[in-house]
């Protein structure tokens, strides 16, 4: 019997949201990541690799380079360019990011309090730098609902000018999720924000009683990337976010520009 009890324990799972996590040592999640920008839906894929005291998340990986997306949610590539009113095409791009074999990537210690960046501040040019983990004073809900087959428990948090909704289940007990969102006492499922502009959902999970996933989770690579402190990166992304601003203001008319406080949810999100 204790045979077949660890025969069972050294298998995985790769259907979303069945099994337990009981034993497990590294795991795998793959979520959705949506950004609303000015009512036009943006989906990326986003991956979370982790251990009990280890993670690395990441997305924008892939081919393909620039991905562009226009008011009307189209998808196109770097020649997809800001058109002005004046040319009548109204096809103003609302979302451009950049893909490559690392993406915007974040690698989280516990052990040693660490947080490790490598992101695409500009659209051109990936940064890396390093920062403390993030201190969030999380607020504990009563209230519980099941993602997949895990219950889960609901959080609430204010962090860098949003206010977030997380669901995170005890029954994976790791203080990790998406991007720098974490430090609760299990894995978080969902997550989102007050005004549903970022929102994160767990589509696929994969937990292992083996390493398979412990030989992902490394820091990003510095070479080919720019080194600068947490600081410059803030103080890059709010001048690039502002000329973007600019930029896409130009080709509305007056009464349909954005203001400036719309527009700064992307900067109060990466930083």
């Amino acid at each position: 019997m204790n045979r077949i009890v660890c025969l069972l324990l050294a298998c995985a799972f790769w259907v979303p949201f069945s099994g337990h996590a009981q034993g497990f040592s590294s795991g795998k999640v793959v979520y959705e990541y949506h950004l609303n920008l000015r009512g036009i839906p943006i989906v990326r894929a986003a991956t979370l690799y982790f251990t009990p005291d280890r993670a690395l998340f990441f997305h924008s990986r892939g081919e393909g380079g620039i991905v562009c997306i226009d008011y009307l949610g189209n998808v196109g590539d770097a020649t997809m360019t800001v058109k002005t009113v004046n040319d009548n095409s109204g096809r103003t791009v609302m979302d451009c990011y950049n893909r490559d074999s690392i993406g915007d990537s974040y690698y989280l210690d516990m052990k040693s309090g660490e947080l490790i960046v490598r992101e695409f501040v500009m659209l051109l040019t990936p940064f890396w730098w390093k920062e403390p983990l993030p201190e969030l004073e999380w607020t504990v809900h009563p209230e519980q609902k099941r993602v997949g087959s895990y219950l889960c428990q609901k959080a609430g948090v204010h962090f860098r000018g949003r206010d977030y909704t997380a669901w995170f289940t005890p029954e994976i007990p790791v203080p990790f999720g998406p991007w720098k969102l974490g430090m609760l006492p299990g894995l978080i499922l969902e997550v989102s924000d007050e005004k549903e502009q970022v929102r994160f959902s767990a589509k696929e999970l994969d937990i292992r009683a083996d390493d398979r996933y412990a030989a992902y989770i490394v820091p990003p690579p510095s070479r080919g990337s720019k080194i600068i402190t947490h600081e410059e990166a803030k103080t890059i992304w709010e001048r690039e976010q502002l000329r973007l601003f600019r930029i896409a203001n130009s080709s509305q008319p007056k009464e349909q520009e954005m203001t400036l406080e719309r527009w700064q949810f992307l900067e109060e999100y990466e930083h």
